[in-house]
């Protein structure tokens, strides 16, 4: 029984994150979405990339960021730059990056970015870049 509601609660999330990304590298994850998973033509969302990085890097918001943000030619950006100043929550851990964005029509759309980031140890900070896509759904 208690397999049955881990392997229920596990099918809940997946289909409650539907349209986010996920990217694991050895350091980091990155996690990208929108929110409401599923958004409204014509409506503002809001689009997130979290970074998480795995112990003992940590991500210091003091080093350089730049994420380049791309998207469908439907899909307005408030932003297509991102730097340190869109963090949401500076004391949060694993920390976010925000902008909103419109569908201004019905059906998937694309955001894609391109990440330049530090993660750092207590000896040495390293640059990475990588890049993530998320399909954005519009109704």
């Amino acid at each position: 029984m208690r397999l049955i509601t881990v392997l229920a609660a596990g099918l809940l999330a997946c289909t409650a994150l539907a349209e986010s990304k996920s990217k694991v590298a050895p350091e980091y994850t990155l996690t990208s979405g929108s929110e409401p998973a599923q958004v409204t033509a014509g409506s503002e969302a809001r689009y997130a990339i979290t970074i998480a990085p795995k112990a003992p890097w940590v991500f210091k918001i003091t080093t350089p960021l730049k994420i380049v943000l791309t998207a469908s030619d439907q899909v307005k950006l408030a932003k297509r730059d991102l730097d340190a100043k869109d963090i949401v929550d500076a004391g949060a851990e694993p920390k976010s990056v925000a902008t909103t964005f419109t569908a201004s029509a019905k059906g998937e759309h694309k955001i894609a970015a391109d990440l330049a980031f530090f993660l750092c140890t207590d000896e040495v900070c390293k640059r990475y870049t990588d890049k993530i896509e998320t399909k954005v759904r519009a109704k």
